[in-house]
């Protein structure tokens, strides 16, 4: 209870000084930045208009991946909006308030989720990372972003749902990538209040009125005062609230755990329901494979005398009393069909109530099992109880799911099963062995191998499965063994990759800033060039920025990792990153 009390009090303090801190007051509060950080610039921005604050420690944690529900509050901060006066969004994961804590984000999510920026359904998931992908759509929405053509990337597809927008943030400048898009990356703080910065600066830069035109001081030659004072008493607590956000996290999983308890309680109940139901008909039916061949046969009985009326109707001394015996005959065998099509009818849609059942059931498992994961890693300690219960009803799910499926005796559902889990499983086993064979980091080939893993453990689920239902699908079977048998050895030849790097770590961190100084000198060397001809500077501005950025994750990779024999390196990669920012800045007149 002292915890709370003291979380709730720290956000009735931070509602009060939400406009107390400016950057005026003090141009560089936190102490993980640097004058140089790329970043700087929004970041001043962001201080000056309240729109972001830090955490209790007095850092800005420029790097931490940012989730949705912070996401939402970033944007809506920059919108000028009544953050007060919302409609329930109605997610189940979207509470005004965590017992006595007051939910920090709910006005944002409740006020973008009513303008359409997030679509609207039964969950938010607040504390799920958002992806580029996912910024790209929330910041063509939000701020109503057009362009007259899409900027294409390598690994966005035409027909990928979130292609337009990532076109038209390319197209833009609010993102400076070439090539790749990277659209499944997370999303650092340094780089969305960079994007939105960017976004920001093109609403005033266009010739419509709008918000953005009032926001005086947001240009350095503007004066302020006047327009910081309106925005502090128009907008209520818009400043940040990020000092309470990893109370919140914990209570946002606790929030989400507790709501798909339920709800896995809830799908074994209608699962357990539908099957019922299906069995009954099937009881009531007898068996489905003989009333098809009954419904085949009466269809030819049908057809055959059709045909003998229009011979009989063809002759030349029609027999009347032959064609009404006929029609009789016709009549009753449709009569006959059309009682079997019913019951086929009813078969087919009990099942499909079940099909649908069980895929709700294995959506909420699949959910379930990633906040799982996310509260093992993050909370362990916190949540030691809580995550006991929650797997255990995680795994009823999973025996229920199998147990229905293997119930139904159904080829169609294993068919369909079988191929899915194969066509999965083989593209992970894909990008398995891409990562294999291209020198990728440490952190990269963890996480494939984490996905390969998890992908074997649901393929061998779903064979056992098949082979429990007993239905002819051999071939399909043997396919997803040989596959299943395939992961395996590219699991263990990845572990082997991890072990050999973790081995080799000083070898390994040494490439990787060798590679990041060798990317940096050429980006810097290229603007050099461009600003020296006056062609080209925008372009390789932007390649000096992605070079920073990518540098700037070599460096914190291998300080994290806790080596100390690799100063030299490390110093002048320093010293590159200094010189592409200060580079970088100076050329943004020739754009």
């Amino acid at each position: 209870m002292k915890f709370k009390k003291k979380i709730a009090a720290s956000i009735a303090a931070c509602l009060i000084a939400a406009g107390a801190m400016s950057a005026s007051a003090n141009e560089f509060p936190f102490k993980d930045i640097k004058a140089d950080d790329f970043y700087i610039e929004p970041l001043k921005k962001f201080l000056k208009f309240d729109y972001v604050k830090g955490f209790d420690d007095n850092t800005f944690r420029p790097y931490q991946n940012v989730n949705r529900a912070q996401a939402a509050s970033f944007v809506a901060r920059t919108m000028g909006l009544d953050l007060e006066n919302v409609k329930d969004p109605g997610f189940k994961d979207v509470p005004k308030q965590y017992g006595d804590v007051p939910n920090p984000h709910y006005g944002a999510i409740a006020k973008l989720t009513e303008l359409g920026v997030f679509d609207k359904g039964k969950y938010f998931k607040p504390g799920e990372e958002i992806t580029r992908a996912e910024m790209a759509k929330i910041l063509v929405k939000a701020y109503e972003l057009e362009a007259p053509t899409l900027k294409r990337f390598s690994d966005v597809p035409e027909n990928d749902e979130n292609y337009s927008y990532i076109g038209t943030i390319g197209s833009l400048g609010i993102t400076v990538n070439e090539g790749l898009f990277k659209p499944n990356d997370g999303v650092g703080r340094a780089h969305l209040i960079t994007f939105i910065a960017r976004t920001i600066d093109l609403k005033r830069s266009d010739d419509k009125e709008d918000y953005w035109d009032t926001l005086k001081g947001w240009d350095d030659n503007e004066d302020s005062n006047e327009n910081n004072e309106e925005n502090n008493n128009d907008n209520g607590n818009q400043g940040g609230n990020e000092q309470v956000d990893d109370y919140i996290q914990l209570e946002v999983l606790k929030k989400e755990i507790e709501f798909h308890i339920t709800d896995l309680r809830d799908a074994r109940k209608e699962v357990d329901k539908q099957l019922e139901k299906l069995n009954e008909v099937k009881k009531d039916i007898g068996d489905i494979e003989e009333i098809e061949e009954e419904i085949e046969y009466l269809q030819k009985q049908i057809d055959k005398k059709k045909s003998e009326k229009e011979k009989e109707e063809k002759r030349k001394e029609v027999d009347k009393q032959k064609i009404r015996d006929i029609e009789r005959k016709i009549d009753e065998l449709e009569d006959e069909l059309e009682d079997l099509e019913d019951l086929i009818d009813e078969y087919e849609v009990q099942k499909n109530k079940l099909s649908q059942a069980l895929k709700n059931l294995d959506s909420i498992m699949n959910n379930a099992e990633k906040i799982l994961q996310t509260a093992k890693e993050k909370y362990q300690k916190e949540l030691d109880q809580t995550i006991i219960t929650f797997a255990y009803e995680i795994n009823r799910a999973k025996r229920d799911h199998a147990s229905a499926y293997a119930k139904t005796f159904d080829k169609d559902y294993y068919e369909e099963l079988g191929k899915k889990t194969k066509k999965d499983l083989e593209k992970v086993i894909d990008k398995g062995k891409k990562v294999l064979k291209s020198n990728v980091s440490l952190n990269e080939l963890k996480s494939k191998l984490i996905d390969l893993n998890e992908a074997i453990m649901k393929a061998e689920d779903a064979y056992d499965s098949m082979k429990d239902a007993g239905v002819d699908l051999k071939t399909l079977e043997n396919e997803l063994k040989d596959l299943i048998k395939t992961a395996r050895s590219l699991s263990n030849d990845i572990e082997k990759e991890i072990d050999k790097k973790e081995d080799n770590r000083e070898d390994y961190f040494k490439a990787e800033l060798k590679d990041a100084i060798d990317e940096l000198e050429d980006a810097i060397k290229e603007l050099e060039r461009a600003v020296k001809d006056k062609k080209g500077v925008t372009k390789a501005r932007g390649n000096v920025s992605d070079a920073i950025e990518d540098a700037e994750k070599v460096l914190k990779n291998y300080r994290d990792s806790g080596l100390k024999s690799l100063q030299k390196y490390e110093d002048q990669l320093k010293d590159l990153i200094k010189k592409g920012n200060d580079l970088f800045k100076s050329s943004k007149e020739l754009q």
